[in-house]
């Protein structure tokens, strides 16, 4: 009986041991977003991307936000992001999505992007569910351009050309001869 209570324990041990040494596959998504300008004005529209990078991404489902609704819109909005069909059997490396916001008035708004799920990939697996970066957008009127400085007046040109030579002077008159004495 003790020589079956040491194998039982010795196979256990071993058992452990083999499971703690094999290589965990850890995966975890990371998320960034992106905006392609950061000052605006009222009126004007600007574009930001949030991408996820991972191992075999399948989707990710999230809120994208404006800490400020009233100088960027929408608020808020729900975001999808899915591997395409041909992506279906791997998953994908990276998974994007672009979101347009428009500049209502001065000032500045933060963006995030906050998953609402665990991001999965192809298997169902979690990868994590971290949030990305965020992104300050300010809007400002634009600079008034400033008037054109006037272009100076031309110097007036002597009219008609003055001559380079000075001008002829009279010749003067010959003196009388004294006349002959007879």
């Amino acid at each position: 009986m003790k020589k079956f209570r040491k194998r039982i324990l010795a196979i256990a041990l071993l058992s452990i041991l083999m499971i703690t040494a094999m290589p965990l596959q850890a995966f975890a998504a990371s998320g960034s977003l992106s905006a392609n300008k950061t000052t605006v004005a009222p009126g004007e529209q600007v574009t930001v991307t949030v991408t996820y990078t991972g191992s075999r991404l399948f989707s990710v489902r999230g809120e994208m936000k404006s800490s400020n609704a009233n100088v960027l819109s929408p608020g808020s909005t729900i975001v999808l992001m899915e591997a395409s069909d041909s992506q279906m059997v791997d998953g994908a490396s990276s998974l994007s999505r672009t979101v347009t916001f428009t500049a209502n008035a001065e000032g500045t708004a933060t963006l995030s992007f906050e998953p609402l799920e665990p991001i999965l990939d192809v298997d169902g697996n979690s990868q994590g569910s971290s949030a990305t970066n965020t992104v300050t957008i300010t809007v400002k009127k634009p600079e008034p351009a400033p008037a054109p400085a006037p272009a100076p007046a031309p110097e007036p040109s002597p009219s008609p050309q003055p001559s380079p030579q000075p001008s002829p002077q009279p010749a003067p008159e010959p003196e009388p001869e004294p006349e002959p004495e007879p």
